[in-house]
């Protein structure tokens, strides 16, 4: 996309494929979560932002290119009436707060409400993989085969087809490839997440939640073919099959967490948190 310029566009699917495009023709992989991967899947946005995830060697030249491409990564003018969604989660936040915190945000021309009608504009949040996403592979250019276990594309035509009433559905299949993770490395993802912050304020059960969120808006059972078990590493089927049963937190799901805290420790798998600040235990 060679001299392709960001003028305050709408944000919707073909921004998103526009950023991608820009960047996998840069040489940067990437891949959609968030907001608008659960749209793409049939399912209400929560944060409101386009969300990223990058190879951290990657990172600072995506920041650069977005830069140069006239992304704002200070407020314009032109929306100054809008707060921005990143303030209140920056490292001084509480447990209950988003701990989805980026690497790097940029401004754009989007809005939407938030908690006591504060109203928003849109952020391009990029991420690296190894805070959140480190049990999937190396991420790569090039085009995703029907059977690849980790990623998919946002216009799969296994995710439901978009509705025009609500916005939500697959990505259309004239846009540039958009990748969003299989559902089941997701979920297995938040797993890791949750038994990784046991140990901080609110015990990591914030990445219970976007697992949660699937069920409330029944995606487990529109994707169905997603969620089979067999597709679900052994570590983390009993867990699932837990979900499954349980509604609520229960003692099981304690002690699955428990179960896959001690087997990644003794396997050395387990990174440090991030969130150091909400640290509780040493």
């Amino acid at each position: 996309m060679p001299g392709y310029q960001y003028k305050g566009q709408e944000v919707n699917y073909e921004l998103i494929a526009d950023i991608v495009q820009l960047l996998e023709e840069n040489g940067i992989p990437c891949f959609l979560i968030g907001d608008y991967m659960f749209e793409a899947m049939g399912a209400p946005g929560l944060r409101g932002s386009i969300e990223l995830v990058f190879e951290s060697h990657d990172i600072d030249k995506a920041i650069r290119i977005l830069r140069k491409a006239n992304f704002p990564d200070k407020q314009p003018l032109y929306y100054a009436n809008l707060e921005c969604p990143r303030c209140p989660r920056q490292p001084t936040g509480s447990a209950e707060e988003n701990h989805f915190i980026p690497y790097y945000s940029f401004h754009l021309n989007g809005r939407f409400w938030g908690e006591l009608d504060a109203e928003f504009h849109t952020d391009l949040c990029l991420y690296e993989k190894h805070n959140f996403f480190w049990d999937l592979p190396e991420l790569t250019l090039g085009e995703l085969t029907e059977d690849d276990p980790h990623f998919i594309l946002a216009s799969d035509y296994r995710l439901p087809p978009e509705e025009d009433c609500c916005h939500l559905g697959r990505f259309p299949d004239t846009l540039y490839p958009v990748k969003i993770p299989m559902p089941v490395r997701y979920v297995e993802a938040m797993m890791l997440l949750t038994a990784r912050d046991w140990e901080i304020k609110g015990h990591g059960w914030y990445w219970r939640t976007e697992i949660t969120y699937m069920w409330t808006y029944e995606l487990v059972d529109i994707l169905e073919e997603f969620f089979e078990k067999e597709r679900f590493k052994p570590i983390f089927r009993a867990w699932w099959t837990v979900l499954e049963a349980e509604d609520t937190i229960s003692g099981g799901e304690v002690l699955c967490v428990h179960n896959l805290r001690r087997e990644l420790l003794a396997a050395k798998m387990m990174p440090e948190t991030p969130l150091t600040w909400l640290k509780t235990y040493d």
